[in-house]
């Protein structure tokens, strides 16, 4: 069912390509196509992406039908808990980053180029810069949950996670130094939100001490 709903959603993603891809992209900003299919295959590769996006909630609900008769009523709860959080976090990030980050980057980037430069932006290079960020943040957005996981299975303790918070905020601006584009905007925009989120995962294992 999941599998079917995502290959509907991508067809229509498919034929909606334009206003996707116009939603995808900042205001005023061109692409040039530098291979004969370089546009084709990215329409089909923005599709599929979009597909899975939109058919996300279809794919939980699956997901959650199938393991929710072997969980305990304790774990139900946990799970229904974590799982609301977590979804909330990763939407939250990913529009984030596509209303946000990526324009603020893309902004940054054209300014601090060169006068005499002309940018040719290809629609490929520019849709893998997109999906990485965007990956890249979903991926973070994830760390609350997972350090309220890890004290709720007795992993580690509030204390010790306070204990690390110095080395993680410098972790933190070492992965987005390796994962980011190299400047030092880049990596704020990166590092920063990251180290909200490990206050935010403190503040979710507070209250989950409480």
């Amino acid at each position: 069912m999941s599998l079917i709903f995502w290959v509907l959603a991508s067809v229509i993603s498919f034929f909606y390509w334009p206003s996707i891809l116009s939603f995808l992209t900042p205001e005023g900003m061109e692409f040039v196509y530098i291979s004969p299919g370089e546009v084709l295959i990215t329409r089909f590769k923005i599709s599929v992406i979009s597909g899975l996006f939109f058919s996300l909630p279809v794919v939980i609900y699956q997901g959650w039908k199938f393991i929710k008769p072997a969980l305990k009523p304790r774990e139900k709860r946990y799970l229904v808990i974590y799982g609301t959080l977590s979804c909330i976090l990763f939407f939250c990030a990913i529009f984030f980053n596509l209303i946000y980050v990526v324009s603020s980057l893309i902004r940054f980037f054209m300014k601090v180029s060169r006068p005499e430069l002309t940018p040719f932006i290809s629609i490929a290079g520019y849709t893998t810069f997109l999906t990485n960020m965007t990956l890249a943040f979903s991926a973070i957005s994830q760390l609350p949950v997972l350090m309220a996981f890890a004290v709720t299975a007795g992993i580690t303790t509030y204390r010790d996670l306070v204990l690390l918070r110095g080395k993680v905020i410098i972790l933190n601006f070492i992965i987005a130094a390796v994962i980011t584009p190299p400047d030092v905007f880049s990596q704020l925009v990166l590092a920063l939100p990251m180290c909200v989120l490990y206050e935010l995962g403190l503040l979710l294992v507070k209250l989950i001490r409480i």
